[in-house]
């Protein structure tokens, strides 16, 4: 996989919570592009068409240039970039997995 989010997120593998999983680091121009849009739509809560075209056609080089299987949304402010309709190359949604987490503790199961 590959991780788009937070710099310090990107470069460290998610933290290195990712077992099992090889994490493919970005270059660094791409890093760069990915934190600075990432910055830009937490400062603004919003993310603007050319931040969403630049992040998608990113992940849709990297994919295959890298050949990972996915990209790791692992930004929750990415939501307001991508979403379910939007998304059109192979990915996990971190907002998705939190809200999904946290709407199954209101509901008392665990999965």
């Amino acid at each position: 996989v590959a991780v788009f989010g937070a710099r310090v997120t990107m470069e460290t593998g998610l933290f290195g919570r990712l077992d099992g999983c090889d994490v493919i680091a970005l270059r660094s121009e791409e890093t760069n592009l990915v934190s600075d849009i990432y910055v830009r739509v937490v400062e603004e809560a919003k993310a603007s068409p050319e931040d969403y075209e630049q992040l998608r056609s990113l992940a849709h080089s990297v994919i295959e240039r890298e050949k990972v299987d996915a990209i790791v949304l692992a930004g929750t402010d990415l939501a307001f970039v991508f979403n379910e309709h939007n998304t059109d190359f192979p990915h996990l949604d971190g907002a998705r997995v939190h809200i999904q987490a946290i709407m199954d503790a209101l509901a008392g199961s665990e999965s």
